[in-house]
């Protein structure tokens, strides 16, 4: 399957994602009301945030050797377990130590349910681990069932938590516990039946050493990246109190919208690349940046018009104060799309520094502004230092990857005369019924 029909399909189950994604919004913010939503969005946003900075990228160095065929899919089935333990081991016990040092009583609400926060750490870990496999076996399709799968069981979890059961925060958060454990479960039985019989399930110490080290070379650009992505909604959590936590996350799930083009393409380009010349990855990666960054200034454009509306439609009056902040954001997403084409480019060329050079630089803009405007905009502030720091960073790594390629930049932006055949040709197959 093809770079377009791969994330075209993929795009297609983030689609899904978004039909079943947004009822949960609703149910949440309808039912919990503004703090409410702020508690479940801090809940669900810190332990991701911290489980992603002890990953130490031993989920892209997953993909990477498999991609390659550097390593067999029973010691990296191994090495899952084994990561899962030992990270989770030390990431568990300073999540809990880390939280402490958050404002009482800007989170006094939050407080009672960091427990149920930090059993989600160990399992995020052991998601983003298997979910990485898939990729590198170039499943695209079961990585792809398995986040539709484990969005639809949140849901009736928490139809059942909310609406049957009256639950509240604690009840919704560990619905959300409970569907990322039943997606790990059915990883990892699926990952396990695709193994040869002649590979077994072990650990390998010189692949773990390995993975370390092509992780750790990334980790900069991975643990930055994240908290570009992420830390903002603690600061707004810290400074400005749950309620602006609530209306800010229903801000960033309708922008991070537009990233579901981009990172349909993402997840295809990485093991793509991987196993590609240097000259083949040049072309495909060029031809993913120009498609994406035209879908996500379409869809963009949309949102600008059509976000006050929506909010209202969706979450009531009572959540409006988020369209200011969804404005604000919809320019920085678009400057994302470049960052999130390039960066899986040079993960797969191994060219992972220049990557940490650009999140680097980006998280200490985007971590002094944020510092110095949530205070006095609140989420304004937040969502500005966002959209700025997505720009640079994604104008540096742009500017590294001409000068390591010798891609011009045009070819990135500038459509080119067969990129139209592209669509022509995948409207064939949806018509002679070839498209899957």
């Amino acid at each position: 399957m093809g770079l377009v029909r791969q994330s075209v399909t993929t795009f297609a189950s983030r689609l899904l994602i978004t039909i079943v994604n947004i009822p949960i919004s609703i149910l949440v913010a309808r039912t919990l009301g503004v703090e409410g939503q702020g508690i479940y969005a801090a809940a669900a946003a810190f332990p991701n945030l911290w489980a992603s900075v002890w990953l130490l990228g031993i989920d892209a160095a997953h993909t990477w050797s498999l991609a390659g065929r550097r390593a067999r899919l029973g010691r990296i089935l191994g090495n899952t377990l084994l990561w899962t333990l030992a990270l989770s081991s030390v990431a568990v016990p300073s999540y809990l130590w880390v939280v402490r040092f958050l404002d009482p009583e800007k989170v006094r609400l939050l407080l009672p349910i960091i427990g149920v926060t930090a059993v989600a750490v160990p399992v995020l870990i052991a998601r983003h681990l298997l979910l990485s496999t898939f990729l590198g076996m170039g499943q695209i399709d079961r990585y792809n069932i398995l986040n539709v799968l484990s969005q639809a069981i949140l849901l009736m979890l928490l139809v059942g938590a909310l609406l049957v059961g009256n639950g509240g925060p604690r009840e919704a958060v560990w619905a959300y516990v409970v569907s990322t454990g039943i997606l790990v479960l059915v990883a990892a039985i699926w990952i396990g039946r695709k193994r040869a019989t002649d590979d077994p399930v072990k650990v390998d110490g010189a692949l773990a050493k390995e993975s370390l080290s092509y992780g750790l070379r990334g980790y900069g650009a991975t643990v930055f990246g994240q908290l570009n992505y992420r830390f903002d909604q603690v600061l707004v959590t810290q400074f400005a109190g749950i309620a602006p936590q609530g209306h800010y996350s229903i801000a960033v799930l309708l922008a991070e919208k537009l990233s579901h083009i981009s990172n349909s393409i993402q997840l295809v380009l990485f093991p793509k690349v991987s196993a590609s010349t240097p000259q083949e990855a040049n072309r495909i990666t060029a031809a993913a940046c120009r498609h994406a960054l035209f879908w996500v200034a379409l869809a963009g454009a949309a949102l600008v018009v059509f976000g006050r509306l929506l909010i209202r439609l969706l979450y009531g009056g009572d959540f409006l104060p988020a369209f200011g902040a969804l404005l604000l954001l919809v320019p920085g997403i678009f400057m994302l799309t470049f960052w999130k084409v390039i960066c899986v480019d040079l993960s797969g060329r191994n060219r992972r520094f220049p990557i940490t050079v650009a999140s680097g630089l980006a998280f200490i803009v985007n971590t002094t502004l944020n510092f110095w405007w949530i205070p006095r905009y609140g989420i304004l502030g937040a969502a500005g230092s966002s959209t700025i720091s997505y720009a640079l960073q994604s104008l540096v790594v742009v500017l590294l990857f001409v000068k390591i390629t010798g891609v011009p930049l045009r070819q990135l932006v500038v459509p080119q005369r067969g990129d139209l055949d592209v669509y022509r040709r995948a409207l064939r197959r949806v018509r002679t019924g070839r498209m899957v």
